[in-house]
Order: structure tokens, then C-alpha cells, then sequence
């Protein structure tokens, strides 16, 4: 019985031997390189508030920076899409100033429009900030995003992942607790008090 012969491998079959290092390296250097990654909020551990000033020029976007989570994808969003906005966690802006509450921005990530009285939370957040994007297809992905019905998909998805971020890579169990008892336990305290007969 003959053997079954195997296709070549699409691509390779007109390749007589693979590229020298060096025709490759400009390749490997610059996917070696890291990217910069710009911060622009207070580093961890400070008390630092921002400028009022600035918080009313430019829109501000405001997530939990006590979740690994939600760090790391601002990070990534904030890489990719370079908004012209004030990105920062919540612990460290001025709330009252915003007009905001700790326990909604705890619960969901917030976009604050200067000047006005629009806050947007959750997807429509997330939406705010594509509408930033360099490029047309982030622009139209934030647009789309606060269009029914996809607007209500993307709240429900938001929804899953806040309730589940604990869950997900860079989340912590930290990230499932209440502000009030995170900032407790990272002060020395206990968020359960030991109790005495």
C-alpha cells in the first residue's frame, strides 16, 4: 500500500533555506524594544491631589487603582489609544470637584466631560474613551458602542467583567472588596476586627 505524501506547507514550498540572522534583525530589534508607557496619574503611595485647574480642562477618565485589573487594561487602553484626557485612579482626584462619589467611581470606571455635568459610567465609559482614539476604527467602536442595542450588550458585558475582576488575569482578591475595607487593610488595620469573649 503507498504512503499518503503530505502537502507542503503553504508558504515554504518555494523556500530553498531560511533568512540569515542579520536579514532579520532589524525585525527582532524592534519588536524587542519596549514602548514607553507615559504615566499620568500620581505614582502609588502618594497623597498628591491634581490640580483642579487641570481637571477642568481637559475630560477625565477615572478607574479603581487598587484592582490589578482595571490598572492594566487603562494602561493598555491608554497606550493604544493616547486620549487627550486626564487618566487617573480615583483615590487620587478630587472628587467633590468632579462631582462625583466614591462609591459609584469605586464601582465602575467614569468619564467626566470638563465644564459640564456629564459623567458617564461603565461601557459608556469604555465608549468615551475609544471616541478618543487615533484611528476611525476606534472612533467608530466608542460611537457604536452607545448605540442600542449594542450599547446594552456592552453594559452587560461591563457588568460581568466588574463583578468578575478578581477573576481575571491581573486581578487580585483585593479587587472583589468594597474601597472601605481595601483601604483598611492596606493601612495595617483588619477589615474584620478580631473580637473578644
Amino acid at each position: 500500500m503507498p504512503k499518503e505524501q503530505k502537502p507542503p506547507i503553504v508558504g515554504f514550498d518555494g523556500l530553498k533555506e531560511l533568512p540569515s540572522f542579520e536579514a532579520l534583525a532589524p525585525f527582532v530589534r524592534r519588536s524587542l524594544k519596549r514602548p514607553q508607557i507615559r504615566t499620568r496619574w500620581p505614582p502609588p503611595g502618594t497623597t498628591a491631589r491634581l490640580r483642579r485647574s487641570t481637571m477642568a480642562e481637559r475630560p477625565t477618565l477615572l478607574y479603581d487603582g487598587d484592582c490589578g485589573f482595571c490598572t492594566q487594561a487603562v494602561n493598555i487602553a491608554v497606550r493604544l489609544l493616547d486620549p487627550d484626557a486626564i487618566v487617573t485612579p480615583w483615590q487620587y482626584a478630587d472628587l467633590d470637584t468632579l462631582g462625583v462619589t466614591a462609591e459609584r467611581a469605586d464601582r465602575e470606571a467614569l468619564w467626566i466631560e470638563p465644564g459640564t455635568a456629564d459623567v458617564h459610567g461603565g461601557a459608556e465609559a469604555v465608549a468615551q474613551l475609544l471616541k478618543q482614539g487615533p484611528c476611525r476604527p476606534w472612533r467608530l467602536a466608542g460611537q457604536a458602542m452607545t448605540l442600542p442595542p449594542i450599547s446594552w450588550i456592552a453594559q452587560l458585558v461591563y457588568r460581568v467583567v466588574a463583578l468578575n475582576r478578581h477573576r481575571l488575569p491581573g486581578g487580585t482578591v483585593a479587587c472583589s472588596l468594597p474601597a472601605h475595607l481595601r483601604s483598611a487593610g492596606r493601612e495595617g488595620e483588619t477589615a474584620n476586627p478580631p473580637t473578644t469573649p
